[in-house]
């Protein structure tokens, strides 16, 4: 079911507007190497192929901005009218995985018509015209969905409110991300053995809470698994995604641990998310 996929095509004019206005450049300028790499969860600006939105780990290095990595794509279907929203996120995610008809995702799969659901499951095939993503907030609210902490009639900032609200604080297990990196590619986050986990749980009875902690805690590793091996002192954490306060406090905790200087940039913090202040370095 896996797509085929390539980097994404994000020009360097592109990648640069995302890196300075999520503060990454702000951030190599004050870097004891010239160097910070941006963890953009989601897009700042702009949107990815398609006018869907985009997340990317960027690189700005000595004034040069590459995309450094990004999560596995995945297809999210078009409804007839209107947007796509976390029910098709939710579709979307669980097919790219391989799991649109395992038990557990009976709360997806039945709350949509058996005429459509069969024409935006032909969407989602090779054939099927469906855009990818990389959006990480997506990629959280179709869980949201999934775990049913979100409706059909959900949007994707309350999906992280309910995400960061439900996340157990005391739980310290991950689900297994597997990051990847091709020779002269970038780096992939694959997830598929995170959801596979998460399900299961759930199809277990393990508390909703417990499952959203594993998944903040699992995602933290895998970055933290890329940055452990890139030769960069700085990270910047941007994007909608870390409004959460767990998962945020993770990421910043597990950076540090690793001697990173680490920085909130635009989307990261509720008040003035554009400006990126010295006070908010870790």
């Amino acid at each position: 079911m896996a797509t085929a996929y390539s980097d994404p095509h994000l020009g360097s004019d592109q990648a640069a507007r995302q890196a300075r206005s999520a503060g990454v450049l702000d951030g190599a300028a004050g870097s004891v190497d010239g160097a910070a790499l941006g963890v953009l969860w989601d897009a700042v600006e702009g949107r990815g192929p398609d006018g869907v939105l985009s997340g990317e780990l960027v690189l700005d290095h000595g004034g040069r901005v590459t995309v450094a990595g990004y999560i596995r794509p995945f297809r999210i279907p078009r409804p007839r009218s209107g947007r796509p929203g976390p029910l098709h996120a939710a579709l979307g995610l669980l097919w790219e995985a391989g799991l649109a008809d395992d038990p557990g995702t009976d709360n997806v799969t039945a709350c949509f018509d058996p005429m459509e659901y069969r024409r935006l499951r032909a969407s989602l095939g090779p054939d099927g015209d469906a855009p990818l993503t990389t959006s990480m907030f997506r990629f959280l609210e179709g869980l949201a969905v999934v775990l049913g902490l979100l409706d059909e009639e959900g949007d994707g900032p309350r999906a992280a409110d309910f995400m960061a609200q439900a996340a157990h604080r005391g739980e310290e297990g991950a689900y297994l991300t597997h990051p990847t990196q091709a020779p002269d590619r970038a780096w992939v986050l694959d997830w598929e053995p995170l959801v596979r986990a998460a399900l299961s749980d759930l199809v277990l009875g393990v508390q909703v809470g417990r499952i959203v902690a594993r998944i903040d805690n699992g995602l933290v590793e895998g970055v933290t698994r890329i940055t452990g091996v890139m030769n960069v002192s700085t990270v910047v954490l941007a994007g909608n995604c870390f409004h959460s306060r767990h998962l945020r406090a993770r990421a910043i905790r597990a950076l540090r641990e690793q001697g990173h200087r680490v920085l909130l940039g635009a989307g990261a913090e509720m008040s003035n998310p554009a400006e990126l202040r010295p006070q908010h370095a870790f």
